[in-house]
């Protein structure tokens, strides 16, 4: 079962360790002070306003060289990291990783989150329903950069642990339409329907991003022709804070 979400005053403690695991590997340093200068590469940028209110609270840190870097990519070990400092995750899972050296910075975070974040083959281009696979039993890719679609089953499902609340799915049938409504990527159109029903893994591939969407966590970009999730796209410092400042609100935080 999911792990307890722990809320309480160790939150200023847990985020302000929460972003330097983004710099350029998981235990880079980031300067901190009391009243940090503004980032000096957001200016502009879709997240301006997000980023600054979250370094404005202290809870938020860039690089050293004053910048915030809204754009890198963060890996999937970083992101366990992120998880279990910002929702206070606790229990560790009993799990014999074989990609996962007991030694690595990362490990402990791994074990803590690993149930709420999922395991699937990185996308084949040649054979799309590669990309729908799960990894092989005791393996996590701790290197490898998050994808949206990823991100929308973990903060999906954070979210609703923490608020302690079950949102009713409807179908999958009904999902998927309801998806394609609002989105234009072509990797959604697709149920793979078989003679034993549609596969577990293409199920979770479209109720999270649907789940993600009427949560309000996660939104699409713009094309011309309407929104896209871009499900296969890295997940990026910039989203990854917009995501938490959707489900915790740092100024409500004490």
């Amino acid at each position: 079962m999911k792990k307890q979400l722990r809320l309480c005053a160790a939150y200023l403690l847990s985020f302000s360790m929460v972003f330097p695991v983004l710099a350029a590997d998981g235990d880079a340093a980031e300067s901190r002070v009391s009243e940090p200068a503004p980032f000096s590469d957001i200016s502009g940028h879709w997240a301006e306003d997000v980023i600054t209110r979250w370094q404005s609270s202290g809870i938020v840190n860039g690089y050293p060289d004053g910048t915030f870097k809204p754009d890198n990519p963060i890996t999937r070990a970083e992101l366990a990291k992120i998880i279990t400092l910002a929702f206070g995750l606790e229990d560790k899972t009993e799990s014999a990783l074989t990609d996962v050296d007991p030694g690595a910075w990362y490990y402990e975070y791994v074990l803590t989150a690993i149930d709420y974040i999922p395991s699937y083959s990185p996308p084949d281009a040649n054979e799309i329903t590669n990309a729908y696979r799960f990894l092989e039993k005791g393996t996590f890719l701790p290197e490898n950069h998050v994808l949206r679609f990823h991100a929308a089953e973990t903060f999906s499902l954070l979210k609703t642990v923490r608020d302690g609340t079950e949102v009713e799915k409807p179908s999958i049938q009904d999902i998927h339409y309801e998806l394609i409504g609002v989105y234009k990527d072509a990797e959604f159109y697709n149920l793979y329907a078989t003679m034993h029903g549609i596969p577990e893994n293409v199920v979770r591939f479209q109720t999270y991003p649907w789940l993600a969407y009427k949560l309000g966590i996660m939104e699409g970009a713009p094309g011309e022709d309407g929104n896209y999730f871009l499900p296969y796209n890295s997940l990026t410092r910039a989203e990854v804070l917009t995501i938490l400042d959707r489900i915790l609100e740092p100024e409500n935080i004490s």
